[in-house]
């Protein structure tokens, strides 16, 4: 039985008006928006009826890759279109963290997409950044809390020849970064330097390894709790599928592959695509998709589905696991969990 639960698109809280005198940005949030269906009782240990979906921030182009920033206590975002990362703190609007985030100023680029799109905090402190327009996985080069647009590139060829557009970043406990390199963010008068679109391995000795080189559009990735497993999802409209990867660390490769969940008729009929996911503690993997977000527990079984307006491009879990970050088009969306 599939169970529903809905919230009204309510106001819960007013933000000060004292800013419009000012031309500041002013936001009435949070907002309950959504539906969520029950689809196991595995949802239980992540759900309740009172966890809540609401809306925090808005006024954007496409936003991507949240990055929770536990120290600093604010979320870090992308507005992949306009080349920014955004940073939001609980009880004021948004403020501009980062510009040419993804494309320096340099460079000519002709396309919707040039900016930043995943990010991560490396077990060092630094801020990783899939950019676009720059073709790169690059690092900032300035502390967390004192951003620059400076950069040094980590990666930005493979066999002599231009990245497309990094996309999503990860690391394992060993140092190492996983990525994904589809063609989304390549200008409209770009041509692709590469025949495929990869998911790559850098180590943290530098050295770039094409793990998977024959999906359509490599997209979100997430690693499994014991790290032998590495999770892709392809964003496609024949082949949606949520892969898994058995990894050779030996060898640096992929050893075997196996098809975790097949999307490709609900992206057919209109109802969205995939794209970025996050796994907890616990190994639950929280996937955006058709018509928002999808969460399967540890055994790939789907337990839960969250329903809402536009498309879901990503997420991220606070560090307690408590609340779920996504970013939904023009929108921030925050779920608190049980």
């Amino acid at each position: 039985m599939i169970k529903f639960i809905s919230w009204m698109l309510l106001s819960v809280c007013v933000a000060c008006i004292v800013g419009c005198a000012t031309n500041t940005k002013v936001h009435e949030y949070p907002k309950a928006i959504g539906e969520v269906q029950i689809l196991d009782d595995d949802a239980y240990g992540i759900l309740s009826d009172e966890s809540t979906l609401e809306i925090i921030d808005s006024g954007y182009i496409w936003t991507e890759g949240p990055l929770w920033l536990d120290e600093q206590s604010s979320l870090l975002f992308s507005d992949v279109a306009q080349n920014k990362i955004y940073q939001w703190k609980e009880g004021r609007s948004s403020t501009v963290y980062l510009e040419n985030a993804g494309l320096a100023d340099s460079i000519e680029y002709v396309g919707k997409e040039p900016g930043s799109n995943g990010l991560l905090l490396n077990m060092d402190g630094q801020l990783i950044i899939a950019q676009h327009g720059n073709r790169q996985i690059a690092m900032m080069e300035a502390p967390v809390d004192t951003p620059v647009p400076k950069f040094k590139s980590l990666v930005n060829t493979y066999d002599g020849k231009r990245l497309n557009s990094p996309n999503d970043i990860i690391q394992d406990r060993a140092g190492n970064y996983y990525f994904t390199d589809p063609i989304f963010g390549l200008g409209m008068d770009q041509t692709p330097d590469l025949k495929h679109r990869g998911v790559y391995k850098l180590t943290k000795d530098n050295e770039l390894f094409l793990l998977v080189s024959d999906l359509e559009g490599p997209n979100g990735l997430g690693l499994s709790l014991d790290e032998k497993y590495l999770l892709v999802a392809n964003t496609s409209k024949n082949k949606a599928i949520l892969y898994e990867f058995e990894l050779d660390n030996t060898t640096n490769s992929i050893k075997n592959r196996k098809e975790i969940y097949d999307f490709s008729n609900e992206v057919k009929n209109g109802h969205g695509v995939l794209d970025g996911l996050t796994i907890d503690s616990n190994g639950n993997i929280y996937l955006t998709g058709p018509k928002g977000l999808w969460i399967f527990n540890k055994d790939y079984k789907p337990i839960a589905r969250l329903i809402v307006p536009n498309a879901i491009s990503n997420c991220t879990l606070s560090k307690d696991e408590k609340t779920l970050y996504l970013t939904n088009t023009d929108k921030i969306l925050r779920w608190k969990l049980k």
